[in-house]
Formats: C-alpha cells, structure tokens, sequence
C-alpha cells in the first residue's frame, strides 16, 4: 500500500497543474483578439436537407404561351321566375403569344348547358360562349359555374361565373310555422297559405309527426288571389317537448308535386322549475354540490314530489315546506361522476303524483376544472436529498448533512394522498 505523503505527492504534481493548464486555456480564450471572437460567434453550422426532401422550383411561364381571357368573367342575370330558360353569351378569347387550344367547356350543375363556338385561337382571336340556364327547381339565389379547360399554362382551368335570383314557383306564407311557447293543454292552430304562379290544387297533407299535429284544408286553390289555406294544430294533451317536424302538402302538380313546410315550437309544461337548468358550477369528480330547485304548478295546484330518478347520476334529494301558492323547493345533493370529456350533460326525471305531469325533466349541467373529469392525482413527496459529506479535520469520518440521520433510521414518512 503507498503511503499517504506518497499519494498527497502525487496529487500535487499531477492534479494541480493539470488545473492551472485547463484555467490558463481558459483565460487565454477570454482575452482573444476581437476579430476572432466576433468570427466565432457568426459561424453556423451548415443545414442538412431532410433525407427525401425534393425542392419543387416555381413553374416557369414561357413568354410565347397562350392565355385564355374574358369579356365579361361576372355575369349577373337579375331575377327570373322558376321554370323559365336565361340564355346568354359571352366571349373568350386569346391574350397570350400563341395558340390557344380549349380542351373543354362545362357547367358545374345540370341545370347549366354551354358551347363554344370555336375551341382553337390565335393570338388576339375570340370566340362565343352561348349557355343555357334552367330554373326550375332552383328557387333563390343561385351562383353558378363555366369551367374551361385549356392549354394555358398558368390558367388550365378558368371560369365564368354567373349569379341570378330565382323567384320561386310555389311559396308558402309564412315561409315557416313557428307556434312558439304554448301549453299542451289545449289546441293550439296556426294557418299557412300555399301560392303558385300556375294552376295548381292541394290534394292532401301529411304530417312526419302526426302525434303531435293535425292538418285541415280550407281552401285548395293555389293559384286563386288567397291561395290554398291549410290549418295546422297541435293535439290537445301532448306532454312538455320540443315542436320540430314538417308538412307535405301533395297537390296536382306534374313537377314537384309535393311542397313541405317545416314548423317549431315548444310545449310548456304545466309543472315548471325554476332554475330551469340545474347548474352545478365548476367540479372534479367525486365533488357534492347542492342546489335548490322551485317546483310550481300553472294552476296553483300543489306540487307533491314522489321521486327523482339521477338516470346515472347519484343524487339525494329532500323537500321544503309546501308554499301557500303550492309550489315547493326540492333540494338535490348531486355526486359529480368521472366523465371521459369535459362537460356534464345529463336529463333527470322528477316524479309526481299529478297526472298531468307524472314526469318532470329538469337538465343537470356542470363543468369539470381537471380534464376528462378525472380525481387529481395523489400528492406525491419530493426524493430525499442525498446527504453530502462535510470535510473534517484527520482521518476522522465525515459526518452527514442535516437529514441523513432520518434516512438512517428507516423509511422516510409519506403525506396521505389528497384531493
């Protein structure tokens, strides 16, 4: 074994100027010329292309090449009843230096027919473009499409566009049924008129939803000064819903036979809540959030609660005191689940003993502060930090730094995980 003046000899002959070389490396880069350091700083290592990647250098137009042009690229044809024919023309011709060869001429839609006169032109030459426009069976605005196809190399495909306002044939007054907030209690009707430019006669009317409305013709002359008046009514004792359907008139009519007319509304129900969405605020899951909801009757009948059915959610629910106008304060004590999203969205059914509304829906919403809804995960300790030896005088043995008797005696204590 060596002894230790023989290794504290060699650390001074070998360690210590090993150090004072690196530390004068050092100084001696610090105090380089300006220009150097400057040089240094500039240089940037060269960028190697990605393995495959193929520079795609812009096309190149030659300056003898054809170029197809317009007389008129907008072509705006005002309004046109449906069913009559706008024919048009227009020019196109050649701006560029050398023959224009078109291949192709089309329409975007069927109802669009084009040709063209003549498909090669020399520079400067034009030629027609006669189209054909059919309307009917395109009420409203329309805008539509001429696609060309040529040898123009920065152009192959170039169009003239055309917009037009159709007036429809047959039109509805109004154009839609809107009954708004009603109660199902009772009828509620509204009247629709069918008008057409042409002879036309109401048959019959078919309802998509027939549970909720019924349809009565009262007139069925469509072309006459009032036209064909339909009544439509909602059917006495539907339940609390969403009004959202449509209506097919069948008349005589060749083409299109059938018009459809589409109609909205709700049907208030006769218990109300209020609020009438349950908000529960921003959750994690697991979290409790209780919250007050009025229950009143329209007629002032008292509210007797005898359930409510969480359809998935845990829920507890108690009542208040029954009011004087009969109304009653129902509180829920709702358990926010783990959601895969973000966003809770559910319909719960409150149950009566009133006949009239034996089931009340009420929506719970809320939203979730963690994603997905997911509980936060458990508070987890810092690593103990690894003790470090403090010099001492001799060959006595270094003592540890603070904290490393604690690791000596065993495990480390753990905080619980929390919420």
């Amino acid at each position: 074994m060596p002894s230790m003046k023989y290794l504290n000899a060699m650390r001074s002959n070998t360690i210590y100027p090993l150090c004072l070389t690196v530390l004068w490396g050092a100084v001696s880069f610090t105090f380089a010329a300006p220009g150097a350091m400057a040089q240094a700083r500039v240089m940037t290592p060269a960028v190697t292309p990605a393995v495959g990647a193929v520079a795609t250098p812009p096309p190149v137009i030659p300056a003898d090449a054809p170029k197809v042009i317009f007389e008129k690229p907008l072509l705006e044809f005002g309004e046109l009843n449906e069913g009559d024919v706008k024919k048009f023309t227009t020019k196109v011709g050649n701006g560029g230096r050398s023959e224009l060869n078109i291949t192709q001429v089309s329409g975007t839609c069927g109802c669009t027919s084009v040709s063209l006169a003549k498909k090669k032109l020399a520079p400067g030459e034009w030629t027609e473009l006669s189209g054909a426009f059919e309307s009917l069976g395109h009420p409203g605005q329309q805008t539509k499409l001429i696609n060309i196809s040529s040898n123009d190399p920065a152009t192959p495909v170039a169009h003239v566009e055309f917009s037009v306002n159709v007036v429809p044939l047959v039109s509805f007054e109004p154009k839609y049924l809107n009954f708004g907030q009603i109660y199902g209690d009772t009828a509620t009707s509204r009247t629709v008129v069918l008008k057409s430019r042409v002879p036309m006669q109401v048959k019959s009317v078919s309802l998509d939803k027939p549970g909720q409305m019924r349809a009565d013709v009262l007139s069925s002359d469509a072309m006459s000064s009032g036209g064909a008046v339909v009544a439509i009514s909602t059917v006495p004792g539907i339940p609390a819903q969403q009004l959202n359907g449509s209506i097919s008139i069948m008349t005589d009519r060749a083409v299109q036979p059938i018009q459809r007319l589409v109609y909205i509304g709700q049907i208030l129900a006769e218990l109300t809540a209020t609020p009438q969405v349950c908000w529960l605020g921003r959750v994690n899951a697991g979290d409790v959030v209780t919250r007050e909801i009025k229950l009143s009757d329209r007629g002032g009948k008292p509210v007797h609660v005898t359930g409510v059915d969480g359809v998935g959610l845990k829920i507890d629910w108690s009542l208040g005191t029954q009011a004087a106008d009969g109304s009653v304060m129902l509180t829920l004590r709702v358990t926010a689940p783990v959601m895969t999203g973000e966003t809770l969205q559910r319909e719960i059914s409150i149950t009566t003993d009133n006949p009239k509304y034996p089931r009340f829906p009420l929506t719970v919403f809320a939203q979730y502060t963690l994603p997905g809804g997911a509980q936060p995960a458990a508070v987890r300790p810092a690593p103990p930090a690894i003790p470090t030896p403090i010099a001492t005088p001799g060959n006595a043995k270094p003592a540890m730094a603070a904290g490393a008797s604690a690791m000596r005696g065993g495990a480390v204590a753990q905080p619980s995980s929390g919420r």
